[in-house]
Order: C-alpha cells, then structure tokens, then sequence
C-alpha cells in the first residue's frame, strides 16, 4: 500500500470522529522539488502533520499558516511556494495573494516551485432542539 493510500483511508475515521483536519495535496511542481504531484498530507488542527508528506522545512511552513488559515475560515486555498527569484521574476511578494492563488518564498536550495491545495475538513455542526413546537419538528425533520 502507497502512503497516498494511507493518508486517504485516514480520512473518513477523522470525520466520523468530528475531529478538524486539513487534507493538503500538491497539485504542481516545477523543477527539483522533494514531493510531487499528488502528494498529500493530514494537517491536524495542533498543526501536526499526522499523515502523508508534502515536502520538507522549506514550504511546511506556508502550508501549516494556510492550514490553520483555512481551518479558521473553513476556506480552500491555493498556496505557491516559490524561490524569491522566481517571484521576482513574476513580480510577486510572498505573502501576496493574485487570482486566488497565495505567494510563499522556498528556502530550498534546489530551487523548485510546489504549489499545494489546501482543503480544510470541518465537522458538520450539531443543533440542539427543544421543544415540540411545529417550527421545532419542522426543524428536526430537515
């Protein structure tokens, strides 16, 4: 079994557990990089990766702030993390943020590019009803 495989088969045990997770999966990468396309990883919501892997120190870093990110504003993203060359080159800061997509600045001497799609995973919210009024059984009937 491939560690893609294991990171996948985490997933429904988080979510029926009601546990906030982030699944982050890398989407592109452009010269040497550690990960490749269709890396994934768990970020859970302490900021620990239990799961999978999506590249070493020099983007974990913008993945876990868009992880927490994205598990405070239950919002998808896209993250960039590029050599400051290569931003320069397409006239970006890290931080920015243009079309959807966030900038991020690698540190990785090999000077590759990775981008990451950053999917949070929210329990679904409880209600709690009281009462037998026709609005109430209204609303547990939905």
């Amino acid at each position: 079994m491939d560690r893609m495989s294991d990171v996948l088969e985490l997933v429904p045990s988080l979510k029926a557990k009601g546990e906030a997770f982030v699944l982050a999966t890398v989407v592109r990468t452009v010269a040497a990089t550690a990960a490749k396309a269709g890396a994934k990883a768990i970020i859970r919501a302490d900021g620990s990766i239990s799961e999978g892997w999506i590249g070493g120190g020099c983007a974990r870093g913008a993945v876990l702030k868009a992880a927490r990110e994205a598990l405070a504003d239950g919002r998808a993203r896209l993250i960039s993390v590029q050599p400051p060359d290569v931003l320069q080159e397409h006239g970006v800061a890290a931080g920015e943020e243009r079309e959807g997509v966030r900038f991020a600045r690698s540190t990785c001497p090999s000077h590759g590019t990775m981008d990451i799609f950053i999917e949070p995973v929210l329990p679904r919210p409880h209600i709690v009803l009281c009462g037998s009024s026709p609005v109430a059984v209204a609303i547990a009937d939905l």
